[in-house]
């Protein structure tokens, strides 16, 4: 669109104080909110935030109402999106390795996606008494954790390259075994 400065009016004190930085932002979902704002006003030559009073404020509680209605009347004269997920929970990935033939995850994988188990039963059973704990999803596999978030699984190539990115790459870390293998 070209636009190059923009002022944002909102009717919260607080998002404009945490946005101006009079505020400490302190929630975790909060604070990754803020993130995605601030990365998506860097690219405006100037950006600004302030708070309108609410008696000032007719136009936002005008557009709050049609938000709280149906929508089916405003088919042809307003565009409305509605957000199904939190623009928060999106992945990023920024680098992808490729794994050459079977791994230890593609029996997982497999018994997962289509329900097939290796001919051997020892093995058969063992990868069903596994699978509990593990998630399909866009075609890569995630283990469960109790605690943290899902792990994703990689193959030996995969591994070996999120270790040496660790290890020496952007970040450069440059840690013990231990404390890279945690950061991994």
């Amino acid at each position: 669109m070209g636009v190059k400065n923009l002022q944002a009016n909102v009717d919260s004190r607080l998002v404009a104080n945490q946005m101006n930085e009079t505020y400490v932002t302190k929630e975790t979902n909060k604070i990754r909110y803020m993130e995605k704002v601030k990365a998506l006003t860097s690219s405006f030559k100037a950006f600004s935030i302030k708070q309108v009073p609410r008696s000032e404020n007719k136009k936002a509680d005008a557009l709050s109402k049609i938000a709280s209605k149906s929508f089916a009347h405003l088919s042809k004269q307003v565009l409305l999106e509605e957000l199904k997920e939190k623009s928060i929970s999106a992945m990023e990935v920024l680098a992808v390795v490729e794994e050459e033939g079977d791994t230890w995850m593609t029996p997982i994988f497999k018994y997962l996606r289509d329900g097939t188990l290796l001919v051997e039963m020892k093995k058969a059973r063992a990868v069903r008494c596994k699978s509990w704990r593990f998630a399909k999803i866009n075609e890569t596999l995630y283990k469960k954790s109790f605690l943290g978030p899902w792990l994703r699984c990689v193959g030996l190539h995969q591994a070996n390259y999120v270790l040496r990115e660790i290890h020496e790459g952007s970040c450069s870390m440059h840690a013990g075994k231990r404390s890279v293998m945690a950061k991994a």
